[in-house]
């Protein structure tokens, strides 16, 4: 298991993480986990009926993020959209209208 640099240990600085897996259809998946870090590195609470365990038994790629908090201090990156509602409102247009 790889280790954490000091310098990414800040990223885990959340209590819930989002991680990335791709579906079937290509298409990503984002799911709130559960997560430990420590030492040894990270620990996701994963459970085998879930899709994103299916899709990481398929495609190992995935990514996972527990705070944005270094690219908004490092990078100066703001999210375009704030709070849930308006993600999820804006999320669902986007699908809405990009419907295969």
């Amino acid at each position: 298991m790889a280790t954490i640099p000091d310098s990414h240990r800040d990223l885990l600085d959340a209590p819930v993480a989002t991680l990335a897996t791709v579906g079937a259809d290509g298409r990503p998946q984002l799911s709130a986990v559960w997560f430990l870090a420590d030492d040894d590195g990270v620990r996701l609470s994963l459970n085998n009926s879930r899709q994103k365990t299916k899709n990481l038994n398929n495609n190992s790629a995935a990514t996972l993020v527990g705070s944005s908090a270094k690219a908004r201090r490092v990078l100066g990156w703001a999210p375009q959209f704030e709070g849930l509602e308006t993600i999820i409102e804006t999320a669902w247009k986007w699908h809405r209208d990009h419907a295969r």
